[in-house]
């Protein structure tokens, strides 16, 4: 059996340029970190939780992301996870599939793991409560 090997090329900004979404436009520039894949590749970011908008489902997020990720192509496994110092964190992150929210259970840690179709993805780092905590957002494939 041949093996066959996709390579992707990830993209992550800290912040976005974005449309009507949670009340009005947004306009911030950023230089993106492209960073090719590899079954080891693991990368942190950080910054702080919640925001002053209330999600029926994901608690408090800001108007604007706090990451943005572009797949070029889909990743079979890759899992984004947020720690927090304080607080129930959430993310809310709206892709090529739709909008979903993963909640922290009863540590300080949400994380989702799963196959990922390429395109955009809009990251929010939440907090159920309303909280601002310091925070680790970890991707890895």
């Amino acid at each position: 059996m041949m093996s066959r090997t996709t390579w992707t090329r990830l993209v992550l900004s800290t912040t976005v340029t974005t449309g009507l979404y949670l009340g009005g436009a947004v306009s911030v520039k950023a230089d993106p970190i492209a960073i090719a894949p590899n079954p080891t590749y693991q990368t942190l970011l950080s910054g702080r939780s919640g925001g002053d908008i209330k999600t029926a489902d994901c608690g408090f997020v800001s108007r604007t992301p706090n990451h943005t990720i572009r797949l070029d192509n889909s990743i079979d496994s890759m899992t984004i996870g947020v720690e927090t110092d304080q607080g129930r964190p959430t993310l809310l992150i709206d892709g090529p599939d739709g909008r979903f929210c993963v909640q922290a259970r009863q540590n300080k840690i949400a994380e989702i793991t799963g196959l990922w179709p390429s395109g955009t993805y809009l990251i929010r780092v939440g907090d159920l409560e309303g909280q601002r905590a310091n925070y680790t957002l970890n991707i890895n494939q």
